[in-house]
């Protein structure tokens, strides 16, 4: 029913300072392990990227609603021109009628 746990082997001692000291020192300039530190992006290019980016968009919305007012604004314009224009051309039709009428 109750199975024997197996032994772990025991976790190995951890190298001292001097050990992890002599291995640094005997790497190669070239170790990858050194390169990739200097090529992985830190967390503050990463946070300046992102709020670079958050500030665009914030700009972005800015601009949409400020899009937006105008062309309401022009929306407005375009259907006043359309009920000056109706009302001229009933003007141009009541003075063509008054014209002629004053020719016969």
């Amino acid at each position: 029913m109750f199975k024997k746990k197996t032994d772990l082997a025991p976790w190995p001692k951890p190298p001292t300072n001097d050990q992890v000291l002599e291995d640094v020192n005997s790497a190669p300039k070239d170790d990858p392990v050194f390169e990739e530190e200097s090529t992985t992006k830190s967390a503050s290019a990463y946070r300046n990227e992102s709020d670079a980016a958050y500030e665009r968009l914030k700009g972005f919305l800015i601009v949409n609603k400020s899009l937006e007012k105008v062309m309401c604004d022009l929306e407005d314009r375009n259907n006043c021109l359309q009920g000056y224009s109706t009302d001229l051309q009933k003007m141009v039709e009541d003075i063509r009628q008054t014209a002629f009428e004053a020719l016969k």
